[in-house]
């Protein structure tokens, strides 16, 4: 076994936001705590959007729409 403490190793985080790389670790986690929150949202949404268009196509939702 091979140890040498006198070994560093750069270690660069590297991630491609919106065309630019960036290494800058704060702007890294915030850009995933940004899309994480996004994606909830857009479940909602979608659950959402989905159940309207569910009730749309029922006749009795259509009915009670109407009058």
């Amino acid at each position: 076994m091979e140890t040498r403490k006198n070994h560093t190793k750069k270690d660069t985080r590297l991630i491609n936001i919106d065309g630019k790389l960036i290494t800058n670790q704060q702007l890294i986690a915030k850009s995933f705590n940004n899309y994480f929150l996004s994606v909830a949202d857009k479940i909602t949404n979608s659950i959402r959007n989905y159940k309207n268009l569910l009730n749309s196509n029922d006749p009795i939702h259509y009915i009670h729409k109407n009058l």
